[in-house]
C-alpha cells in the first residue's frame, strides 16, 4: 500500500463533475462518486427537513437532556442521531477502501463535499463530515492523509470553523452573520440556551416570573425559527440520491478502529 507523498500530490483530486448524476442508477455506483455539489445539496435538503421539524418547545428547559428526551424533544434527538450517522458513514466509506490511493480519493471527496456544504450554509453538514474525518479510526491514517496542499488547506479552514474553542466562537460568529437559508449546528444554540437556563432562575427576587430570562430564551429561539421559515429550493432533486442518503451504511466504532488498524497497522515502537 505504500505510496509516497510526491505521488499523492501529483494525483488529481477527484473532480466534482466526474460522474454525471444521471449516468447510471445509484444502485450501480456509490454515493461517494456522486457530484460533490449534488451530494452536499441533498445532504442539506435531508437535514433541513429534520431541522424544520423541530418545535420551539423542544428547546425549553433543556428538554434534549431529559431522561424522556425521545418524548419531549423527539426532533432534536432525530437530528442528533442524524449527525452521528453521517459522521460514522464518512469514516466507514473511507475505511472500506482497501488501498491508500482509494482512501485518499474518498477522503478528499468528503473534504470537497464539506466545503460545498459550507457554501450552502449547511453548518451542520460541515461539522458532521469534519467529525467523521476527525474520528480516531480515520485521523490516525497517516498515509491516507498525505493529500495535496489545496485539500489540506480546505480541511484546515473547515476544522477551524467548527472548532469547539471558546464554546464554538468561530462557528457562532459565522452563524450569526449568515442569512437564510441555513442549517445550523444545533450545539451552538444549545450552548446558549443551557447558559441562560443555568445562569438565570425562573423567578425573580420577589417570586415573579423572570421575564428577562424569557426574553433571552425567546431571542435565541426566534433566530432558529428565522432559519426554519426559509427552506432551500428543492429544484433538481434526484430522488435516488436523497433516498440513499437516508439509508447510510455504517460500521460500529469498534469495527471502524479494527479496520483502521488493518489498513495501516501501528508503527513499531
Amino acid at each position: 500500500e505504500s505510496e509516497n507523498t510526491e505521488e499523492a500530490a501529483a494525483e488529481p483530486v477527484e473532480s466534482v463533475r466526474e460522474v454525471p448524476h444521471k449516468s447510471m442508477p445509484l444502485a450501480r455506483r456509490t454515493l461517494e462518486n456522486v457530484d460533490s455539489f449534488l451530494l452536499a445539496k441533498h445532504l442539506t435538503l435531508v437535514e433541513c427537513e429534520l431541522f424544520v421539524a423541530i418545535q420551539s418547545r423542544e428547546f425549553m428547559d433543556k428538554a434534549w437532556l431529559a431522561s424522556n428526551k425521545e418524548e419531549v424533544a423527539p426532533n432534536i434527538v432525530a437530528m442528533t442521531n442524524r449527525f452521528n450517522e453521517v459522521s460514522t458513514w464518512v469514516a466507514t466509506a473511507i475505511l472500506q477502501r482497501t488501498t491508500v490511493k482509494e482512501r485518499r480519493k474518498v477522503l478528499q471527496k468528503f473534504i470537497d463535499v464539506a466545503w460545498q456544504c459550507k457554501e450552502l450554509n449547511n453548518f451542520n453538514g460541515v461539522f458532521e463530515i469534519v467529525s467523521g474525518l476527525n474520528s480516531s479510526a480515520v485521523h490516525r491514517l497517516k498515509k491516507t492523509w498525505e493529500i495535496p496542499a489545496q485539500r489540506r488547506d480546505q480541511y484546515n479552514q473547515l476544522a477551524t470553523m467548527v472548532a469547539s474553542n471558546d464554546n464554538f466562537k468561530a462557528l457562532k460568529d459565522k452563524l450569526f452573520t449568515t442569512n437564510p437559508p441555513c442549517v445550523p449546528f444545533l450545539g451552538v444554540f444549545q450552548t446558549y440556551l443551557t447558559f441562560i437556563e443555568d445562569a438565570n432562575s425562573n423567578t425573580g427576587s420577589h417570586g415573579l416570573i423572570n421575564f428577562e430570562k424569557r426574553r433571552k430564551l425567546a431571542a435565541i429561539i426566534s433566530r432558529m425559527q428565522m432559519y426554519q421559515r426559509t427552506p432551500y429550493s428543492s429544484e433538481g432533486v434526484v430522488h435516488d440520491i436523497k433516498e440513499a442518503l437516508m439509508r447510510l451504511p455504517t460500521l460500529t466504532s469498534d469495527e471502524l478502529f479494527t479496520l483502521s488498524l488493518e489498513r495501516e497497522p501501528r508503527e513499531p515502537g
